[in-house]
């Protein structure tokens, strides 16, 4: 899943550099990440070298002209294209003295044609306040993979800069396509809890929850922790479909496990009180069998004896097999009474003829916030 995203971003920086839309580029279905990396290398190299010469002597006319003259030239006599390919050649203080000079969106138009690999080192000298209004140019357009390309190349500061103006979807769309994945754990630390609850609601509002789940392999155990706790605290409503679309789609659940197996046994017990879980019984087998231990202890305080055993009725045989060890036979044994008072077999599972009675939920109380 998270090759599929990396593959699709690699896709789109290469029809960039090659001018055209990425759906042109069929011939290239079966290349994997590394060779389309490669090609696009390959043709911006051979970008920049067969017109160096005269790159150089634009580069060299700049050198010699007061930087607001070459700023001038810079912007209406190369162009954003020209000037994107010229800029690898700049110095470090040259390019921040023209960058100051330039108007944001022209520089964003620039930053879609530079190669970051070549003028990384030149964004040293460009200013925050320059690189976040620029930034917030390419935002606006949904330039999201120009964006991840160049977050592997500026300091931390100036990416929290862009990121202030960035709501949920931003950033999902511009994180899902970050150049340097090893970036990512260090710009979702730099998310408080309010936007990182912003992230989840723009990935349930805008189908984004692949993008989401593809960040997990790049995160480190507490950044993981906080995401989980950030779907805790989604509404009922919004829990139920995260988690009927886990239930549905091995793939996405696998790669989702980081974050189920860290949910707290509290949380879903409350979630046993708020979703059908005849829909989303296939969640739960992602789920550490002591953690769903504890959330049936918990139910058991509750004395929400219906709900645990519809719990235990939804569970996968060999889940349900791992956790009764861990459960009091006293539990387990009112758990059974109430399902049967219920008019509900123990024994059903989800895809036998007896499930179908089990498919609808007792009536669920307020959800939560």
């Amino acid at each position: 899943m998270t090759g599929a995203l990396e593959r699709r971003g690699e896709l789109q920086r290469l029809a960039r550099v090659l001018d055209v839309q990425p759906d042109e580029l069929g011939a290239l279905d079966g290349a994997d990440v590394a060779t389309l990396r490669q090609l696009r290398h390959a043709v911006a190299d051979r970008l920049l070298e067969q017109s160096r010469e005269q790159f150089s002597r634009a580069v060299a006319l700049g050198d010699a002209l007061p930087a607001s003259v070459a700023a001038k030239l810079a912007q209406h006599v190369m162009g954003p294209v020209l000037g994107g390919r010229a800029a690898a050649l700049l110095s470090p203080r040259k390019a921040g003295d023209l960058a100051r000079r330039l108007p944001a969106d022209f520089l964003a138009d620039v930053a879609c044609h530079v190669d970051v690999r070549k003028v990384g080192p030149l964004l040293e000298d460009i200013d925050r306040g320059t690189m976040a209004e620029a930034g917030e140019h390419l935002r606006r357009r949904g330039e999201w993979v120009v964006l991840g390309a160049f977050v592997g190349h500026v300091r931390d500061d100036v990416v929290a800069d862009l990121l202030d103006g960035f709501d949920g979807e931003a950033l999902l769309r511009s994180g899902a396509v970050i150049e340097d994945p090893s970036r990512i754990d260090a710009v979702v630390a730099m998310l408080t809890d309010s936007r990182l609850d912003g992230l989840l609601d723009a990935a349930d509002e805008h189908a984004l929850w692949t993008d989401v789940v593809s960040l997990n392999v790049h995160l480190c155990d507490a950044q993981l922790q906080r995401i989980a706790s950030a779907v805790e605290r989604l509404s009922g409503p919004r829990i139920e479909a995260l988690a009927a679309l886990l239930a549905g789609d091995d793939e996405l659940r696998a790669a989702a496990l980081p974050i189920t197996e860290r949910l707290s046994p509290a949380f879903l017990a409350d979630v046993a009180a708020e979703v059908d879980l005849g829909r989303v019984g296939g969640i739960l087998e992602g789920i550490p069998t002591a953690t769903l231990a504890e959330a049936a202890a918990e139910l058991g305080r509750r004395e929400a004896w219906p709900l645990l055993g519809r719990l235990m009725t939804v569970l996968p045989d060999d889940v349900l097999a791992d956790l009764r060890p861990d459960l009091d036979d006293e539990l387990v044994r009112r758990a059974e009474a109430a399902t049967a008072d219920a008019g509900e077999s123990p024994a059903a599972r989800p895809g036998d003829d007896a499930a179908a009675a089990v498919t609808e939920s007792p009536p669920s109380p307020a959800t939560r916030g």
